[in-house]
């Protein structure tokens, strides 16, 4: 692995005419290795202890196979609700730790992505689980991106198989007014003057006019964008290839607009990912259209509410909270298969 994190690669990105370079992304490219080293937890707490007063270990929640033990975080990372105080992280990584016993992925090199990875509680389970596994974790926050590196920073081995990128995942319509002519940095700073969104950060950290003072701008970038250049750079950083085998998303309303901007991944058989993993309210008309995106436009038929258990059942029947619930999207059986086996065969190499 090179020693830096979050920059695209020398490979271009191409969607929608709109061709990034890595030279041009230095602004993305948040820490390196050696500022990690410097930042990690004094006192780190291991991630699978008991979490008072709640009685069930983090993250092992009722599955019969535990993590590894050598996982850790800054503190508290993620607060209970209601009374399944796990219930995002139990059911749903539970689903995906049954997939990767099932598909034998365990011991393989395959590919992630988390979108709105927040403090990067999936990378740091499902990485310490599957020690061979890439991730691409994209957070748009700066204040909770910088939490999140230091609980990927505070875990040995960890940090080198994760790519992280400080950006909004939006939609094409982002770039409506770029084409392959318009620049999308400064000829003379360098500085992003592409797409910008406005996201909650604590103090605007920028300084700039650009957001209101309580929200800090980030670059936009399609998923599209992000997987082009997390292919291409693991590929080349790891000596070899490997493929996508989930997608988790969970970004509280703006989910429709980011799968739109992954048109091009789930559009080729070579590319999408086996599984989509993502909360949607029934209330949120976001995550009606982004459900029926997935359904009827990627072709994911094969979906479940893991709150309540129910295979096709939408909206969410809001078992522990009104009108949301945990989904897993599949592929019909024989694409499921395919891709599966897609997978295991790029899986094959080693890492350096």
């Amino acid at each position: 692995m090179n020693n830096e994190i979050a920059v695209l690669s020398d490979a271009a990105a191409d969607n929608n005419n709109i061709i990034i370079h890595a030279a041009q992304l230095a602004t993305l490219r948040t820490y390196s290795m050696a500022e990690a080293a410097a930042i990690k937890c004094s006192k780190p707490v291991t991630m699978y202890d008991s979490a008072p007063p709640h009685e069930n270990p983090r993250y092992n929640c009722a599955y019969n196979q535990p993590f590894l033990t050598e996982a850790y975080t800054c503190g508290t990372i993620q607060i209970p609700y209601d009374s399944d105080p796990w219930v995002w992280e139990c059911r749903s990584k539970s689903r995906l730790l049954d997939r990767i016993m099932e598909h034998h992925l365990k011991d393989s090199v395959f590919l992630s992505i988390d979108i709105g990875a927040g403090n990067g509680d999936w990378a740091i389970a499902l990485g310490s689980f599957a020690p061979k596994s890439l991730y691409a974790v994209v957070e748009a926050s700066p204040f909770t991106y910088q939490g999140m590196y230091q609980n990927l920073a505070t875990n040995a081995g960890l940090i080198e198989r994760v790519y992280a990128y400080n950006v909004e995942a939006g939609s094409p319509e982002a770039f409506a007014e770029y084409d392959g002519n318009t620049p999308l940095f400064d000829n003379v700073s360098g500085a992003w003057v592409g797409p910008i969104a406005c996201v909650s950060s604590g103090p605007n950290i920028y300084l700039t006019d650009k957001c209101p003072a309580s929200k800090a701008p980030v670059p936009i970038l399609n998923i599209d964008h992000i997987m082009t250049d997390f292919v291409s750079i693991s590929s080349k950083n790891e000596g070899g290839r490997a493929a996508l085998f989930y997608l988790k998303m969970n970004l509280e309303g703006g989910d429709y607009q980011a799968l739109l901007g992954a048109r091009t991944l789930f559009s080729s058989t070579e590319t999408r990912p086996c599984y989509v993993y993502i909360k949607l309210q029934g209330d949120n008309p976001s995550h009606e259209e982004a459900f029926h995106l997935l359904r009827n436009d990627y072709g994911y038929t094969n979906f479940a509410d893991l709150d309540s258990g129910e295979k096709a059942s939408y909206p969410p029947q809001g078992r522990f909270r009104p009108n949301e619930g945990n989904y897993e999207f599949g592929l019909p059986p024989a694409e499921e298969k395919a891709c599966v086996e897609r997978v295991q065969q790029e899986s094959t190499y080693e890492l350096r």
